[in-house]
């Protein structure tokens, strides 16, 4: 299907859904092909740096956490993490990843405060699995976060382990390839996560919370294009077009009617 046809199918599609498309005026935005588009390159850069971000967070816990025993965090922690793994579609490349901090525990209960490192130790590369855009960011980059780990632990059998990761990112770089068409931008973004991980009864749950603000700027045949993104939660997503903010949208949402892959 065409990128217009695509483009008319999701307008019908926002409309049936009730998805709010308001420009600035206040009188209803179009989404057009163009439209649709952008949205699709700006999400794939964001979609980037959060996987990048996510697989260093989860090797600093996963350094700490063997689940099978309570947890025991070191004060400075230094690691290789291989992006090529089945919980990261689409990625490829290394991270260099170190985190330093101040671990404190009493009894079954603690806290693991770290300013966490990312460097690229090749160019990292994402795919988004439904718009097809690749995504590089450049060996040599480098990025800096907190992550807060707390747990409480009794046995294997019953525990909790939060971790919170909070950050920013200016001018970040990153190339895209879309539609044939090489483009290179700078992301800009604040963002929080966090996670929740438990066992009780042998019963394994999870919950993730994610807020963030997002500017995205990239050049490219049609000429300087910015796109504003901004998350409330994992399933309340608004993007910003020239005036006209489309949603809150779900994941689901976003994946249906700009196709796109929100991690």
């Amino acid at each position: 299907m065409s990128r217009g046809r695509s483009a008319r199918a999701a307008a019908l599609l926002l409309a049936a859904l009730g998805i709010p498309a308001c420009q600035e005026n206040g009188s209803s935005g179009l989404l057009s092909a163009e439209v649709r588009s952008r949205v699709q390159r700006a999400v794939a850069p964001v979609g980037a740096v959060d996987a990048a971000s996510r697989a260093s967070g989860d090797a600093v816990v996963e350094s700490g956490n063997p689940l099978s025993e309570a947890p025991s965090f070191s004060s400075a922690v230094t690691l290789t993490v291989d992006l090529a793994q089945p919980r990261y579609p689409g990625s490829y490349g290394v991270l260099n990843v170190a985190a330093a901090g101040e671990v404190s525990s009493n009894g079954g209960t603690g806290v693991a405060d770290y300013k966490v490192d990312v460097a690229a130790a090749t160019d990292l590369t994402f795919v988004d699995g439904v718009s097809g855009a690749i995504v590089t960011i450049p060996q040599g980059a480098r990025w800096r976060y907190r992550l807060e780990i707390a747990w409480t632990w009794t046995d294997a059998d019953q525990w909790t382990l939060t971790a919170t990761a909070s950050g920013s990112l200016r001018r970040f770089a990153f190339r895209l390839l879309d539609e044939g068409e090489t483009i290179e931008g700078m992301l800009e973004e604040d963002r929080q996560e966090a996670w929740t991980r438990q066992e009780s009864a042998g019963v394994l749950a999870s919950s993730l919370h994610l807020g963030a603000d997002c500017s995205v700027l990239w050049t490219d045949a049609g000429g300087t294009q910015a796109v504003s993104i901004k998350v409330v939660d994992v399933d309340a997503i608004s993007i910003s077009v020239d005036g006209t903010t489309f949603g809150p949208l779900t994941r689901l949402q976003l994946q249906v009617v700009f196709g796109v892959y929100w991690p």
